[in-house]
């Protein structure tokens, strides 16, 4: 999941875009692989399912473990870089989460928003999301290169339409949020 800090550190990209050593580097991406045996661990000890289908009743003991871990790991990054690449690292995690990040109480708690403009812009994801799926469906002859351009289009309309419901304070601090844009295509493995 690229939205978590856990997985972002693994990244080649990553490490070259915040400018960290070879040993640093290295040692954010052992940092990931403990984190992913822990998780497998602690799943294991409770009896959750590792994969395939999802039992609902093991989704509590998921959401307890992984935000544990989360934490414990995230003060593990922290601890590895300095205040300006963690900064960057958060950036990018943001900008990675894309339609999800409105769904962050964290970010929404930064922006300060109204339950109003939070309702307001999960309806435009939401209408995106079902936009963007009609117009991959309706682009069966279409190159990778056009549904792509299709799709930046799509979602630049809805970039619009999210600044026009937040106060010039919130764009500022959005963009702040965001950061300097990171070419997410270089997450690709």
């Amino acid at each position: 999941d690229q939205r978590k800090l856990t997985t972002l550190v693994a990244y080649s990209a990553v490490h070259k875009e915040l400018g960290v050593s070879v040993e640093t580097a290295e040692n954010l991406t052992a940092l990931q692989e403990e984190y992913l045996e822990t998780l497998r661990d602690e799943y294991e000890a409770k009896g959750v399912s590792l994969g395939g289908l999802q039992r609902q009743s093991d989704l509590p003991a998921k959401f307890e473990i992984v935000g544990r871990l989360d934490l414990e790991f995230g003060r593990k990054i922290k601890e590895l870089l300095s205040e300006q690449q963690f900064r960057r690292l958060h950036q990018i995690r943001v900008q990675a989460m894309g339609n999800s990040a409105f769904y962050d109480r964290e970010i929404t708690q930064e922006l300060a928003l109204t339950k109003v403009q939070t309702d307001a812009i999960l309806a435009i994801y939401q209408e995106t999301a079902q936009k963007s799926r009609e117009m991959i469906s309706a682009s069966r002859q279409a190159t990778r290169e056009q549904i792509e351009a299709k799709l930046r289009e799509i979602n630049a309309e809805r970039d619009k339409r999210v600044g026009e419901i937040l106060t010039a304070d919130q764009n500022l601090k959005l963009a702040d949020i965001k950061g300097e844009p990171f070419d997410l295509n270089s997450l690709r493995r």
